[in-house]
């Protein structure tokens, strides 16, 4: 509770919060959700998007890409916010 009240002091402010949402932590894997990536299946944790559910929070898929000897970074706006039922958090 202490960090998602922190979390939403900051958005409060206008401050971005950032969270990964790419990678598993070993032995959670009854903690994801089963999203459809490039015409496959794809799991990814389930925490991100229910932090950004309980603080309203738009949600954006940030890409960071090498190409030739540079980086490039993309931004693209998923929602804005999730909306998701408390039973099935």
């Amino acid at each position: 509770p202490a960090l998602i009240a922190d979390l939403n002091e900051r958005l409060q402010r206008g401050e971005i919060v950032s969270m990964l949402a790419d990678r598993l932590m070993p032995g959670s894997i009854d903690k994801v959700v089963t999203v459809n990536f490039l015409g496959e299946s794809a799991l990814l944790p389930a925490g991100p998007f229910i932090v950004a559910s309980l603080l309203e929070a738009p949600v954006f898929l940030i890409i960071c890409a090498r190409e030739d000897k540079n980086y490039k970074v993309y931004f693209e706006k998923l929602s804005d916010g999730l909306r998701l039922p408390r039973k099935t958090r």
